[in-house]
């Protein structure tokens, strides 16, 4: 049998052969703090621009809506949960994955759509040369997101393969442990397996993605970076302007995936490395202030300090330990602070103890002077770096957009200075509830010198 040699073919037609009718700016706006214009436009969307003269050839794009993948049944929610991921995987308008990174060769230019528990959006960047290309595709992920079955039947090939041999995998059975345990078996949580990826059904993907982004109006985008303003606003009353719009009031959709009220220990038996990992979680409600925010951060960093100390410098038992403070507004105001390490697994439990020995003298004695110092000194070094950074400010503008936050919150530093031996010692008696904590450790099926 004769093979026909391969012949690499490219589209060769523009990516949006029929440039949309343009919108209109019914109003704008300037917050001379945050040296940021605001456009509203015909349609509802809400465009924010700062300008800034950090990096001569970037611009920085974030996008968010309310919505998500709460508004998924429970029947679709494997094929809602990857739907973007669907989308990206099978390109737009006419153009394939491979075309696509054909048609992009030599711009600096990416946009990628996602669709997160509660939130739709969109992120990116650009060259100011490659502005309308970024903008193009924008558009195109919106009116004209494209399946390839092809695509599809590679990645669902590629998946099985990985979660087969995930099967065997003692890390996977412990984080499986811990997410299932810390969501309370809700069906949403159910771990990832060769049956439930068979549950993803291209079309319903695709679809789930067509009716997030069917509505723009209630998209707010967000760029930061290089912009010249009498060159954007063309390009955005066109390709922002031009966004579909429906009549339908959006939101989040609570669908009760909380955390245990309650101190849970598990122990997950797998593998047969001579090796243990441990993760704690504390939990619960959280006043999601700015002030709240720092204090939680700057709080696990003087216990990160704490057990670091105590755990590998004093007692060796460990080659590293790390403590994370995260929180969220939606759905509900909420908070979490995780502690993890690896050890012996011999001194999986002594470790264990010693971490609630430690928390417990942070509640009672607060942190030295020197660690404040440490943990103060790192939050101003990170804000004096990030300022400068144009993703730092698409990223945090539309956070405060997505919280409902007025965004001149960000120029407050005072709430760095307002850091104290007493406020932290004050937030770990708040947030390192011992009822509160969920706690699985790995350790191997069989162990040399276990009881």
């Amino acid at each position: 049998m004769e093979i026909e040699p391969y012949v690499d073919t490219t589209l060769d037609e523009p990516l949006v052969p029929e440039p949309p009718e343009p919108g209109s700016i019914l109003s704008e706006s300037v917050i001379d703090e945050l040296n940021m214009t605001v456009w509203t436009l015909s349609n509802g969307v809400t465009v924010w621009l700062k300008p800034t003269d950090f990096k001569e050839d970037e611009i920085a794009l974030q996008a968010t809506s309310p919505g998500g993948w709460s508004n998924s049944s429970l029947e679709d929610h494997q094929s809602a949960v990857i739907a973007a991921g669907l989308v990206q995987q099978g390109g737009v308008g006419a153009f394939s994955t491979i075309d696509l990174q054909k048609a992009l060769a030599g711009k600096a230019v990416q946009v990628s759509p996602s669709i997160d528990q509660n939130t739709e959006g969109m992120s990116g960047s650009a060259s100011p040369e490659d502005l309308e290309t970024m903008l193009q595709l924008v558009w195109l992920y919106f009116t004209s997101p494209r399946q390839d079955e092809t695509a599809f039947q590679a990645f669902m090939a590629q998946g099985r393969a990985v979660l087969e041999n995930l099967g065997s995998n003692p890390m996977a059975a412990f984080a499986d442990t811990f997410s299932v345990t810390m969501a309370q078996g809700h069906p949403r949580s159910r771990p990832l397996s060769v049956a439930i990826l068979d549950e993803i059904d291209l079309e319903t993907g695709v679809d789930f993605y067509r009716e997030r982004f069917a509505d723009a109006s209630d998209f707010t985008f967000v760029f930061v970076g290089a912009i010249d303003l009498d060159i954007m606003r063309p390009l955005a009353e066109q390709y922002l302007g031009s966004l579909p719009r429906i009549e339908r009031v959006d939101s989040h959709v609570d669908l009760d995936i909380d955390p245990p009220d309650a101190h849970i220990q598990k122990t997950v038996r797998a593998g047969v490395e001579p090796q243990s990992q441990t993760i704690m979680a504390f939990s619960g409600p959280f006043d999601y202030t700015a002030q709240n925010r720092v204090g939680m951060r700057v709080m696990a960093q003087a216990l990160e300090i704490r057990l670091r100390e105590r755990m590998r410098e004093d007692l060796g038992g460990t080659y590293g330990v790390g403590v994370t403070g995260g929180y969220e507004q939606i759905p509900e105001e909420s908070y979490t602070v995780t502690v993890a390490f690896g050890s012996d697994p011999l001194r999986s439990e002594e470790l264990r103890g010693v971490v609630f020995e430690e928390l417990r003298k942070l509640q009672v004695e607060g942190p030295s002077q020197e660690d404040v110092d440490k943990v103060v000194e790192g939050e101003r070094r990170a804000r004096e770096t990030n300022v400068r950074l144009n993703p730092y400010w698409a990223a945090q503008l539309i956070g405060a957009k997505a919280s409902g936050q007025d965004p001149r919150f960000l120029l407050d530093t005072t709430t760095i200075d307002a850091v104290t031996i007493e406020s932290i010692q004050e937030d770990a008696r708040r947030y390192l509830n011992e009822d509160r904590v969920v706690i699985v450790t790995l350790l191997p099926a069989e162990m040399i010198g276990r009881p």
